[in-house]
């Protein structure tokens, strides 16, 4: 095993481990659960939603008592600032996983005044909501192919400047299908035979469509179609400074540095003094 290949087990590994439901973990969930809950209601909420993910996690014989695609009302605090958010009972993890650990932290210094955001895989919109809420940010355009993800994802949207696209990245401007039937509803792949059609869309396209020149910041969680979005020399990388990234399946970091760094992207290092967790790719040049 390679050091980059090293390195991305070793943050998967990271992030996954904080993100289980064990019940040690539940302790410090439900300590954040005071600390970011605005009222009493949201609190209780939260606390019964969490506790109820983590019985239809760990006990299969209770699983048909619980409805995990229930939808529940927020009122937190991020980032000293009050805001509202809408999620699934299912989806109760990647609100921890981005609002807890912070796993798309960047350094605010990094980002300019009226940055430009592109989400791609953008899910229920917890990543959107607390993006704005750390960083001064003039278009974002949230990317998500789900239609039931998407639902959410725009009433997560309302309040803020984000511009939500139902599409999929692809490699052509063309109908595919999205197959989400073995994955609960959380995450989705693209597939030739199964699933919901929605509109495939170039990145260059979508960049064009949107009058985007600049990319300040482009966080990806495509759910194993990364090897799609940066083959066949994908030049629109020049317009992008910073690079967050989830892979999955058999695309590496190894293959990640192949295709973007002639691009002048750095990856950066896990042990690095900025709090980064997720990989993180800097345009040096």
């Amino acid at each position: 095993m390679n050091n980059d290949d090293y390195l991305c087990k070793g943050i998967k590994k990271k992030i996954t481990t904080n993100n289980q439901m064990t019940l040690s973990t539940l302790k410090s969930k439900i300590d954040f659960i005071n600390t970011v809950g605005v009222d009493f209601r949201t609190k209780w909420l939260l606390l019964l939603n969490t506790i109820l993910m983590y019985v239809y996690s760990k006990l299969k014989p209770l699983k048909s008592l619980i409805n995990v695609n229930s939808i529940s009302k927020y009122r937190i605090k991020v980032n000293h600032n009050i805001c509202e958010i809408e999620f699934r009972i299912q989806d109760i993890p990647i609100f921890y996983e981005v609002m807890l650990e912070k796993v798309y932290h960047v350094p605010q210094e990094w980002i300019p005044e009226c940055a430009t955001f592109v989400d791609l895989g953008a899910h229920v919109g917890c990543t959107s909501v607390y993006f704005q809420q750390y960083h001064h940010i003039g278009t974002y355009l949230s990317v998500e192919p789900s239609a039931e993800n998407f639902f959410i994802l725009q009433r997560n949207a309302a309040l803020y400047p984000i511009i939500c696209i139902n599409k999929a990245i692809f490699d052509k401007n063309k109908m595919v299908k999205i197959d989400s039937s073995s994955l609960k509803g959380q995450n989705h792949h693209l597939s030739e035979v199964t699933g919901a059609e929605v509109d495939g869309i170039r990145m260059d396209s979508l960049m064009k469509e949107y009058h985007i020149n600049t990319i300040d910041l482009l966080k990806i969680d495509i759910e194993g179609t990364e090897n799609i979005l940066f083959k066949n020399k994908p030049d629109w990388l020049k317009s992008v400074r910073i690079i967050l990234i989830e892979l999955h399946g058999d695309y590496t970091v190894a293959d990640l540095k192949n295709d973007i760094s002639p691009y002048g992207f750095e990856i950066i290092s896990s042990e690095n003094p900025y709090g980064i967790k997720m990989i993180c790719a800097h345009r040096m040049h």
